[in-house]
């Protein structure tokens, strides 16, 4: 039987792109051939007057608005909060700009059936702007030869790279994996835990970073099936609390998970030793 996906599509502030990407996510899914899914809009406490634009998709998602704010402004805050209306058996959570393409789905879906040790599946992307402007690649191992990435069959490998891992310390803290172009499998909640929204508009990072540090087993699909829309509707643009949304994400939210996993590394290379 054919595992059932869930889309979490994040909306807050109302905008042209949220119909354009859910028209174009609907496509893909049509053209992927992929009937067993649940899609919900879940609108983060933002402009009511988005459910009005969604008329001609009422048959087609789940529109739930929530009376919480979750995410401190920012759609990723949809992720936590649709957690109890997810039905499926994967998850992908994606923001309101983000398009998807048919491959996307095809890829991560044929991966996860011929693959259950795999947990999480994540793609490369086209970065362009508000015009549909291509202006870059995302994360493309290909384009940086000098650097040598270690192998997602290694989980704990690629969190040592991630975080510039040098015996018993962490250097810095990346994230190689864009939220938008992850499907997860939804039982690693009760593995590993839920996102924890505690590390704000960094949820995703932290809890890819956990996945890699519980040692489960991902895929980097090195491929650019989705696109990644740079607007000013974007949430790294949102304006919270006077302060750029994505500045407090480089400041704050990203220092405490550094601080966090250099903790729990320094317990976990302690262990190995003795």
């Amino acid at each position: 039987m054919e595992q059932k996906l869930t889309i979490v599509h994040g909306v807050y502030r109302r905008n042209p792109y949220i119909l354009e990407t859910l028209a174009q996510n609907l496509l893909a899914l049509r053209v992927a051939r992929i009937e067993n899914y649940q899609y919900i809009i879940f609108n983060d406490n933002g402009d009511k007057e988005i459910e009005e634009d969604l008329s001609d998709y009422k048959d087609e998602v789940e529109y739930i608005y929530s009376p919480k704010n979750f995410g401190n402004k920012v759609c990723r805050g949809s992720w936590v909060g649709a957690l109890p209306y997810v039905k499926g058996d994967l998850l992908h959570v994606t923001d309101q700009d983000d398009p998807m393409t048919p491959t996307f789905y095809t890829t991560s879906m044929d991966i996860f059936r011929k693959h259950p040790n795999i947990d999480l599946v994540f793609h490369n992307c086209i970065m362009m702007s508000d015009d549909s402007k291509v202006l870059n690649f995302g994360m493309n191992p290909n384009i940086n030869p000098g650097v040598n990435w270690p192998s997602y069959d290694n989980p704990l490998e690629c969190f040592k790279y991630w975080f510039g891992v040098e015996d018993d310390k962490v250097t810095r803290s990346n994230n190689h994996m864009m939220a938008s172009g992850v499907i997860y499998r939804t039982k690693l909640h009760e593995i590993i835990g839920e996102p924890d929204m505690s590390f704000g508009g960094a949820c995703d990072f932290e809890y890819w970073t956990r996945v890699l540090f519980n040692e489960r087993k991902c895929k980097m699909v090195n491929l650019p099936t989705w696109f990644y829309r740079l607007s000013e509707y974007s949430a790294g643009n949102t304006i919270v609390d006077g302060e750029k949304n994505n500045d407090k994400y480089l400041h704050e939210c990203i220092g405490n998970i550094k601080v966090k996993y250099a903790k729990l590394w320094k317990e976990k290379y302690n262990e190995t030793k003795r």
